[in-house]
């Protein structure tokens, strides 16, 4: 009976030892499986102290009838016995203790269990929250991106157009500078146009008050040539060689006159001409 108690607890402080050992790290099938052992132990330790205790009382039975023969003939061996009876009850109920306190810390890591549910059921809901907050934030970083690459192909076809104009700019600004040049020659030009149209029109003034002299004066002379039909032949070859003086000179006069009014002439096509050229640069 004795050696039973002792397997018994040993077989209950090894139970303690495997639960206190894994009670850090087991997973809720394995907590399950420990509590249904357990209960099997204690039901177990149950069973053998009601079974203990009937022994006891027959053993207390027989040492109460056989007790002056046992304290005759084997006194020092029961003893020994009866101590060891009662420091296996003394061990017995510090097992019970033991597998209590191991139920209580049971339930501790039960009730930590289901906390530690809430909390992953929490950490889970705040994981799908993050998650979709990251898909988000991708999502606007691609937009973002997508429009800074077409902001950025927006800049190299404004800096394009930009290098073109300027470009095209200066192409004109050098025109306008050639044109500038040529304005001003034709100015010049216009100037010394207008100056010679004046200086013209006072020749063509001059020659025609000559003309207008000189064709009264032929009218004149012709009148007196019909008047002074009597005069000597020498004067009358003199008179006529006057008169053939003054047509050659009336001719090299509308030589000149006419050329001088084709002069006129282009000098005004000209100048019209750079007057338009101006406006349209204008």
């Amino acid at each position: 009976m004795a050696w039973r108690l002792v397997m018994m607890i040993i077989v209950l402080r090894g139970d303690r030892n495997g639960v206190e050992a894994h009670d850090n790290n087991d997973s809720p099938s394995e907590l399950a499986k420990l509590s249904e052992l357990e209960m099997k132990t204690v039901e177990n330790l149950e069973q053998q102290r009601m079974e203990l205790q009937e022994e006891n009382e027959k053993l207390m039975v027989l040492c109460s009838s056989y007790l002056p023969l046992v304290q005759k003939f084997q006194w020092r061996k029961s003893v020994p016995c009866l101590l060891n009876v009662e420091q296996a009850f003394v061990d017995f109920d510090g097992v019970l203790r033991e597998i209590a306190a191991t139920e209580e810390g049971l339930q501790q890591k039960q009730e930590e269990f289901r906390s530690l549910e809430l909390l992953s059921s929490e950490m889970q809901d705040k994981k799908a929250l993050v998650d979709k907050k990251l898909s988000a934030l991708r999502y606007s970083l691609s937009n973002f991106s997508s429009s800074v690459a077409y902001f950025e192909q927006r800049e190299v076809r404004a800096k394009a157009r930009v290098n073109a104009s300027v470009s095209y700019f200066r192409k004109k600004k050098e025109e306008l500078a050639r044109l500038q040049v040529c304005k001003e020659d034709a100015e010049a030009n216009l100037r010394r146009i207008q100056k010679s149209e004046i200086e013209l029109r006072s020749i063509l003034e001059v020659l025609k008050s000559k003309i207008e002299e000189k064709n009264q004066r032929q009218e004149t002379e012709k009148v007196l040539f019909a008047i002074d039909n009597i005069e000597k032949v020498d004067n009358t070859s003199q008179r006529n060689w006057q008169v053939c003086g003054k047509a050659s000179e009336l001719l090299k006069y509308e030589e000149e006159k006419n050329k001088l009014q084709s002069e006129m002439k282009l000098s005004r096509e000209k100048a019209c001409f750079y007057k338009k050229r101006i406006r349209g640069l204008e």
